[in-house]
């Protein structure tokens, strides 16, 4: 058993990936912790407040925060794939496949995109 303590509350819910834990603390820090141990791996800035949750596929992790901006974060290393800016909030998590991702906005609006070939 252990214990990760972090300085904000992680409201989001987290992401299994293999031996790891994925999890988004409210003031936008992605923590990628090590699922057996408890120990942080990385930790990377999602620039505002992570309600939703996080998911996962092909090495990419995908993370939506409340000022209305989708990361891309590589998951092994934390490292920034890229980011799209929306019009309106994202509380939700990102629904991805091997090939596509979409994405809710608080506007009501859901948007699709195909998945980044670097993150397939």
């Amino acid at each position: 058993s252990w214990v990760y303590e972090s300085n904000s509350a992680f409201l989001c819910k987290g992401n299994l990936e293999f031996t790891t834990l994925n999890y988004c603390a409210k003031n936008g820090a992605v923590h990628c912790l090590d699922k057996f141990k408890g120990t942080l791996i990385w930790r990377s800035d999602a620039a505002g407040p992570v309600l939703g949750g996080v998911s996962s596929v092909g090495g990419a992790l995908y993370v939506g925060t409340r000022n209305g901006i989708l990361h891309s974060f590589n998951v092994k290393t934390g490292e920034l794939n890229w980011f799209h800016t929306f019009d309106s909030g994202l509380e939700s998590a990102p629904l991805v496949t091997s090939t596509n991702l979409y994405q809710a906005t608080i506007s009501g609006d859901l948007h699709a995109f195909v998945a980044p070939a670097k993150t397939r």
